[in-house]
């Protein structure tokens, strides 16, 4: 009799667990392709550097020395696309830096360090 009731609840139980699958996939398809589109980041970009460059402009005009509105305005800016870029990504979280003993942190390292030592083990056969 145990076996009988078992069976429909363990039918149950895999419908539930193969709707929870499908609906996670859902949900990641949705973050990996509902991301802010190339077009937005360049527009983004371009306000910026306009608006940076105008203020620049506008201080050399008025011969003022920096001024610390300045500094908070492209601090503020920064913040905006860091905070953009944060949500966009948010399975990744804000940029950080790996930590030191982490295999995938020492890539470009390797390739700086690769880059020295053969520039340094090749003569120079030019003076500049």
């Amino acid at each position: 009799m145990s076996d009988q009731v078992a069976a429909p609840t363990a039918a149950l139980f895999i419908t539930s667990v193969n709707e929870l699958i499908d609906l996670h996939a859902k949900r990641v398809n949705l973050g990996i392709r509902n991301r802010v589109p190339i077009s937005i980041w360049a527009a983004l970009y371009f306000v910026s550097i306009v608006t940076m460059t105008a203020v620049g402009y506008y201080a050399g005009l008025t011969a003022t020395r920096r001024s610390p509105a300045i500094l908070a305005l492209v601090l503020t800016f920064s913040a905006v696309i860091l905070l953009i870029a944060a949500l966009d990504r948010p399975y990744e979280g804000l940029p950080h830096r790996k930590p030191a003993g982490d295999p995938g942190s020492q890539g470009l390292v390797a390739v700086v360090d690769e880059l020295l030592c053969g520039a340094l083990a090749a003569p120079r056969l030019h003076k500049f």
